[in-house]
């Protein structure tokens, strides 16, 4: 479903209040908010009043539990050992990668001393 088919699922927000959202767009009319880094970085968007951030902040979040990750790896054969890769000269003798979503919604921090999240798992 595309943003211009349900643009009208938050009170108070036009077609072109959420096409700003959705590309960062700036008062200057410039697209680089994104990525927005907090929930009040949404009040920089073009078009956005406090009336309508009020109405919606607790319906939208910028943080995401979902990733992907695309890991590329590859095995050269530094033909001419200068220290950087040159094509045409060295080779890719193999390739692999992987491509996988990872969740984060069970990362807990009961640790108040610690900056570090723990992986909690359910058995």
């Amino acid at each position: 479903m595309s943003i211009k088919n349900r643009w009208d699922a938050l009170r108070g927000v036009t077609l072109e209040l959420a096409l700003n959202i959705a590309t960062g767009t700036d008062s200057a009319g410039r697209a680089r908010l994104k990525p927005y880094r907090d929930i009040a970085d949404v009040l920089d968007v073009r078009g956005m009043m406090p009336e309508i951030f009020t109405s919606i902040c607790n319906l939208i979040t910028t943080r995401s539990d979902q990733y992907r990750v695309v890991i590329a790896a590859e095995v050269i054969d530094h033909v001419n050992g200068n220290g950087r890769y040159d094509a045409g000269v060295d080779r890719v003798n193999a390739r692999s990668q992987s491509d996988m979503i990872v969740d984060r919604a069970d990362l807990t921090d009961d640790d108040t001393g610690t900056r570090q999240f723990r992986v909690m798992r359910a058995l």
